[in-house]
C-alpha cells in the first residue's frame, strides 16, 4: 500500500468508527446537533446539561439587576452552583472590577454544592445600601426559632450578635456564611472583594451567624471599610485572614463564641473608630482558643489594638502597633497568652480616653493592659509606658517596668517574673509601684539560713495567732525537718524535742507523731539501736493510723540493720 492512498485510508477508518460508536475505541463518542452527555447527581437523577462551568461571573446575571440593586444577580449567580446544575464541591464565582449596590443581604452556603465555593472578585466593590441597612435581623423571630427547636447550641452563642450593651444588634450583614447543608465545613475562600458602605459605621461587612458553623474559612486580600463591625464571626472556628485591609470601621474583627483555631496574618488594621480585633466575650459558651495574631499593622485605633477579654492560648508575635489608644488589653479570666517581639510605637495622641476598665479610664497610659494570669511578655519593643496593671495572678512575665492602674491595690512584696528569667518585679506598697530586682543565687549555707530563717518566721506568726496544738508542733518540727535535710541530725531532733511543749500529755496521737520525726532522724543518720528504741517508744505513746504502720514497719528495718542484715 503506497503512501498516497494510506492517509486518506487511515482517516476515513477513524471517522467511520468514531460515528458506529464504541466498536474499535470504547469510551469514544461523536454527538450530532446539540446533544450534551448526560450527567446524573448523587442520586442518579438527571441535572440540567451543559450549566456546570469552573467559573460563574455576576455579569450572566445582570437581567436581573433592578433599580441598581445587584444582590439578586449576585445571589442567582451563587444559587446557580448546585447539585442540580451539577456542581459538588463549588466553583469559582467571578465578580469583575465594578461598584455592586447591595439592598439585600447576600448568603453562601445554603446549598450542598457550595462547599469549597471560592468568591473572587480583585477590584470589585459591594456597597451596602441604606436600604440594606434597613432590612430586619429577625433576633427575636430566630431566638424563638430555636427554641422551638431545641436548638441549644445556636441558642447559646445568638446573644453573641449583641454589642456590648447586650442589647443593639451588630447589624445588618452585606454577605452571610452558612455551613452547605450535609457536609461538615464550608472551605470557602474569600479573595479580593471589597466591602464598603454608604452609611458609615452601621451594619457588618462579613458574618456568620449562630445558627450554623462554617468552619475552614480563608479571607484573602479583602478590604472592609465602614462598617460598625468589619467581620463577625459568631461561634465559628479554623478561620483565616490573609494580606486583609480593614479599615474604618468601629470594630475591625469580632470573633466570638468557639472562636477557635485562628490566625490573621499579614493584615492591615487601621483607623477604627473602637477597636481592631476583639476577641469574645463570650455567652454561655467555651473560651476562644488557638489564636495566632501575627505580622499585622496595627494603625491610628482609638481603642485597643487587640481587645483579648475570653481567649485561651493566644499568640500575638511580630506585629507594629503605632497611635493606638492602648495596643493590646488581656483582660480575658483564661490562661497563656503571649505578647513576643511586637514593635509599639507613639499612642493615639489625641486623648480620646476611650478604653475602661474597673470603673477606670486606662487608655493612653500604656501600651499593654494587663489583667489576666498566665501572660508572657517577651522581647518586645516600647515607646513609652509598657505596662499597665491590674493584677498579678498566674505566671504573669514582664518585660517593661509595669505600673498599676489608679485606685487598684496589691498586696506588698508581690513578685512577678522577668521575661528573661534573671529577676523579677516587686511590688511595694510605700511606692506603690514595682521596683526590678534582679535575682541572686546564694551560698549552700545563705539558703539554709534563709530556709530556717523563714521556717521559723512561720513558727512565730503561729504562735502570734494562737495556733492550736498541733498546728504549732508542726510548724516547729518543719524547722527541724530543713536541718535534717541538710545532715544536721543533732540540731534537728533538738528541734523536735522542742515541739513536745504544745501537745497535752493526753495528746497522744500528736506526741507519738513526734517521737516518730525523732526516730527517723536516727535511722537515717544509720544509728539503727537508737532508731530501734525511739520507734518503740512512739509505739508505746500511741502512735495511730498510717504513723502506727511507718512505725512498726521501721521499727522492723531498724532491727534487722542493727543485726547486720538487709531489710
Amino acid at each position: 500500500m503506497n503512501q498516497s492512498f494510506y492517509f486518506p485510508f487511515v482517516v476515513a477508518t477513524l471517522i467511520s468508527a468514531l460515528l458506529v460508536g464504541s466498536a474499535m475505541w470504547p469510551g469514544i463518542s461523536v454527538l450530532s446537533g446539540d446533544e450534551q452527555p448526560a450527567k446524573t447527581d448523587a442520586a442518579g437523577k438527571d441535572v440540567e446539561p451543559g450549566n456546570r462551568t469552573s467559573h460563574v461571573s455576576v455579569k450572566d446575571f445582570s437581567h436581573l439587576v433592578a433599580d441598581g440593586d445587584w444582590s439578586p444577580a449576585i445571589q442567582a449567580a451563587i444559587d446557580h452552583v448546585s447539585v442540580k446544575n451539577g456542581y459538588e464541591n463549588g466553583a469559582t464565582i467571578l465578580f469583575p472590577p465594578g461598584t455592586y449596590k447591595i439592598n439585600k443581604t447576600i448568603r453562601l452556603g445554603k446549598d450542598r454544592a457550595h462547599y469549597g465555593t471560592r468568591l473572587s472578585g480583585y477590584g470589585a466593590v459591594l456597597k451596602g445600601t441604606k436600604i440594606l441597612d434597613a432590612q430586619s435581623v429577625n433576633y427575636e423571630e430566630r431566638k424563638q426559632s430555636l427554641t422551638e427547636a431545641k436548638d441549644q447550641f445556636s441558642l447559646d452563642a445568638l446573644p453573641g450578635e449583641l454589642d456590648f450593651d447586650d442589647k443593639t444588634n451588630v447589624g445588618v450583614p452585606i454577605l452571610e456564611l452558612w455551613d452547605p447543608p450535609e457536609v461538615e465545613g464550608a472551605n470557602f475562600v474569600i479573595e479580593g472583594l471589597t466591602f464598603d458602605r454608604e452609611a458609615a459605621f452601621v451594619g457588618v461587612g462579613i458574618k456568620v451567624p449562630a445558627e450554623t458553623v462554617p468552619k475552614n474559612i480563608t479571607f484573602r486580600d479583602i478590604k472592609v471599610n465602614s462598617q460598625n463591625v468589619g467581620v463577625h464571626i459568631n461561634h465559628c472556628y479554623q478561620i483565616r485572614f490573609e494580606s486583609c485591609l480593614i479599615r474604618g470601621n468601629q470594630i475591625g474583627i469580632w470573633g466570638r463564641n468557639h472562636f477557635n483555631s485562628v490566625s490573621i496574618i499579614n493584615c492591615e488594621i487601621r483607623r477604627q473608630h473602637l477597636h481592631g480585633v476583639v476577641i469574645g466575650p463570650n455567652v454561655n459558651q467555651w473560651g476562644n482558643t488557638g489564636i495566632h495574631i501575627a505580622g499585622n499593622i496595627f494603625e491610628e485605633i482609638k481603642g485597643y489594638g487587640i481587645l483579648n477579654l475570653a481567649g485561651n492560648g493566644v499568640t500575638i508575635i511580630g506585629n507594629y502597633f503605632e497611635m493606638v489608644g492602648n495596643s493590646i488589653g488581656v483582660l480575658t479570666p483564661y490562661w497563656s497568652t503571649t505578647i513576643d517581639t511586637n514593635a509599639f510605637m507613639s499612642f493615639y495622641g489625641h486623648g480620646w480616653n476611650m478604653n475602661k476598665h474597673g470603673g477606670k479610664v486606662v487608655s493612653d497610659q500604656a501600651h499593654i493592659i494587663l489583667d489576666s494570669p498566665d501572660v508572657q511578655l517577651r522581647n518586645n519593643k516600647y515607646y513609652g509606658p509598657g505596662i499597665l496593671l491590674f493584677g498579678t495572678g498566674g505566671k504573669t512575665t514582664f518585660d517593661a517596668n509595669p505600673k498599676i492602674a489608679e485606685g487598684v491595690t496589691l498586696a506588698d512584696g508581690i513578685k512577678v517574673a522577668d521575661s528573661g528569667g534573671l529577676g523579677a518585679y516587686v511590688y511595694y506598697a510605700s511606692t506603690g509601684g514595682f521596683a526590678y530586682r534582679e535575682f541572686s543565687i546564694p551560698t549552700e549555707e545563705a539558703a539554709l539560713a534563709e530556709r530556717i530563717r523563714q521556717a521559723q518566721k512561720n513558727l512565730e506568726a503561729a504562735r502570734e495567732k494562737k495556733g492550736t496544738a498541733d498546728e504549732l508542733a508542726a510548724a516547729q518540727v518543719a524547722v527541724g525537718g530543713i536541718l535534717l535535710e541538710s545532715g544536721d541530725f543533732d540540731r534537728a531532733r533538738q528541734e523536735y524535742e522542742k515541739a513536745f511543749q504544745y501537745p497535752a500529755a493526753n495528746q497522744t496521737n500528736l506526741r507519738a507523731y513526734i517521737q516518730m520525726h525523732i526516730a527517723d532522724s536516727y535511722l537515717k543518720e544509720k544509728k539503727y539501736r537508737e532508731a530501734e528504741t525511739a520507734y518503740t517508744q512512739a509505739l508505746k505513746i500511741g502512735a495511730g493510723g498510717w504513723h502506727k504502720t511507718h512505725c512498726e514497719d521501721s521499727l522492723k528495718k531498724a532491727r534487722e540493720m542493727a543485726e547486720g542484715k538487709q531489710p
